[in-house]
């Protein structure tokens, strides 16, 4: 399709700008013939692999400076002021304190400016839910991955009509670095194999994909492995896990590059997350990959919405290795029987909302609706006529 750019000015303002955004941000080059990107550089601990500076067409560097868990983009004001854009879409982290201020003094300029976030994860109360209240209510529009953290908001009393549902995507860079892939340290191609793309965290709670393969192995003559992509803390318990249950465990590392992950996702049959199943549904359901993970909106990330049951995936009852393991065989032996026709059908269920371009596409649409809806600058100055 041959897009028309939107001649509209946009400053987009993140931290950093990670691997995983590459797609949506290309997107919106493309859409926006006038956006700005602005960012402090690396990630914080320099675990996320970052998009390299001179990848868009038009770049501004801030300095990013953390106060323990606060961070100020110093510089930021001044990027805004000199750019002076329509629209400045904001990372929408309560943290980020240069946010407080530049959304302030944006909508104060008749500038519109949009949040760009997860929004809520679950019913808030307290001193939480009035931070979190405040701070997305010094935004015109909030742009949210879920409808799920839609809902909590307007039950909390968040306006429905200030928020706008863009989904997630995920993609990277082909030459993003990461660990060389070793084909030794990945499951033979023809053997059955389970597991998941993800940091090696205890939130995630991993070691349900272990018990998972060691019930499938109980419950088939499968010879089920797992192959567990990534890095984390969690490493050295998973591996002595893997060994007392009887599971082949494969841990080849963090792998960031398009080439790398497609051969990974060629012996990955099911992708299973057990709970805070985010970016990786969508890394596995662009691959053909059903994700299987439990059905508890309160215990997920939004991305987990891309998850039709049945159809792209499985959403159990419970977090229960026995409920996995079922669901892990019906999809294996589906696969086994249908092969790449599962596959096709995931990958179009999946691109319908969570592709960049369906994600641009959305984020373009609340970006005009925010520049035809009166902001805070022209009311507060219609005001002032007034009085005049």
């Amino acid at each position: 399709m041959t897009w028309k750019p939107d001649r509209r000015r946009v400053a987009v303002v993140y931290p950093h700008l990670p691997h995983y955004r590459y797609g949506v941000f290309l997107e919106l080059e493309k859409r926006l013939s006038d956006i700005l990107f602005i960012t402090g550089g690396q990630s914080r601990d320099g675990t996320i692999s970052v998009i390299p500076p001179g990848t868009f067409r038009r770049e501004a560097a801030v300095r990013n400076r953390w106060l323990g868990p606060f961070l100020w983009q110093r510089g930021l004001g001044t990027v805004l002021r000199k750019f002076d854009p329509e629209v400045v879409i904001f990372l929408g982290d309560v943290s980020h304190l240069s946010t407080w201020v530049n959304a302030v003094t944006s909508r104060i300029r008749g500038r519109r400016v949009l949040f760009w976030t997860i929004g809520w994860h679950r019913p808030e109360g307290g001193i939480r839910r009035l931070i979190r209240m405040f701070f997305y209510r010094l935004s015109d529009l909030l742009l949210l991955y879920g409808t799920t953290g839609q809902r909590i908001g307007v039950d909390l009393g968040f306006p429905r009509d200030r928020t706008r549902v863009v989904y997630n995507s995920h993609s990277s860079l082909s030459d993003a670095p990461s660990a060389a892939l070793v084909p030794e340290l990945l499951p033979p191609p023809d053997r059955p194999t389970i597991g998941a793309v993800l940091r090696l965290t205890r939130t995630k709670q991993l070691e349900a994909i272990i018990e998972t393969v060691a019930e499938v192995n109980r419950r088939s003559t499968l010879g089920a492995c797992c192959l567990i992509v990534g890095e984390g803390p969690e490493r050295e318990r998973l591996e002595t896990q893997a060994a007392a249950a009887g599971v082949d465990l494969y841990l080849p590392g963090a792998i960031y590059s398009v080439d790398a992950l497609e051969e990974v996702y060629r012996r990955i049959d099911v992708t299973l997350v057990p709970v805070a199943a985010g970016l990786t549904v969508l890394q596995s359901l662009n691959a053909g990959t059903p994700v299987v993970t439990v059905a508890d909106a309160y215990r997920q990330m939004p991305e987990f919405e891309a998850i039709i049951d049945g159809r792209t995936g499985t959403l159990t009852s419970d977090l229960d290795p026995r409920e996995f393991a079922i669901a892990s065989l019906f999809w294996l032996r589906q696969i086994g029987q249908y092969g790449e026709s599962i596959a096709n059908e995931i990958r179009a269920l999946t691109n319908s909302r969570w592709s960049p371009t369906a994600q641009a596409d959305a984020i373009v649409k609340a970006v005009n609706f925010a520049v035809i809806t009166p902001g805070f600058g022209q009311v507060v100055r219609r005001h002032v006529a007034r009085r005049r």
